[in-house]
């Protein structure tokens, strides 16, 4: 059986609406970076585009499983296990595993000096077949998800040390709680408290996401 968290019977259907706002904050940042690029023709900046609005579909798609499964439930189950829902849920649940994998990995591919096609393709292809072929499928996706997370975070660390920016920080920030939060899903699937951490820090991240690319804007 794959379990992707254990969820506070107090914080059900509070989750949901999390997920959709973190499906409109990152979709949000997706937009700002696309605008970024226009203005300044970065490579960085449209990829970082791509790479959150992967991630943007890949929350609607986790809150419209959510909204389906919690409506076929008679109570308010503590835990969605995969294999108990049916093939709709399940096919979504793979989009949405899909969806934020392949927005970390298009994010981590951001740090990487080739601009070629082949490699990217490859490089999300890797990431993804990981979880496809892990065992412990839930646990194999927050793992990648956590190592590509720390990958770009480390790509802004280095960047603030070699030229102080105020909205590099704050980028570095950003992906520093996306990576905790990640992390803390791990745990997710031992203890409810876990997947309100982990919504908590995601929640904090993206908001740095945000002001960074806003600042930028108004520089």
């Amino acid at each position: 059986m794959t379990r992707f968290y254990l969820v506070p019977q107090w914080f059900f259907g509070y989750d949901i609406a999390l997920e959709i706002f973190f499906g409109m904050i990152t979709l949000l940042i997706s937009l700002y970076s696309f605008r970024i690029y226009r203005l300044s023709c970065q490579r960085e900046c449209r990829i970082l585009g791509w790479g959150f609005l992967s991630i943007a579909l890949g929350y609607f798609t986790w809150s419209a499983l959510n909204i389906y499964v919690s409506s076929q439930l008679n109570a308010p189950g503590l835990e969605i296990p995969l294999r108990q829902v049916t093939s709709i849920a399940t096919l979504a649940a793979w989009a949405h595993i899909g969806f934020l994998v392949a927005g970390a990995a298009t994010l981590a591919y951001m740090t990487l000096p080739s601009r070629s096609e082949r490699s990217y393709v490859v490089f999300v292809t890797l990431s993804l077949l990981v979880v496809v072929f892990a065992l412990k499928k839930a646990l194999a996706f927050y793992f990648v998800s956590s190592f590509l997370m720390f990958i770009v975070l480390s790509h802004y660390l280095i960047l603030y040390m070699r030229r102080r920016h105020r909205g590099t920080l704050l980028m570095f920030f950003a992906f520093l709680f996306v990576f905790l939060g990640n992390v803390d899903f791990i745990f997710a699937t031992l203890h409810p408290l876990h997947y309100f951490v982990g919504h908590v820090f995601h929640l904090i991240g993206y908001l740095f996401a945000l002001a960074s690319l806003l600042s930028v804007l108004r520089s």
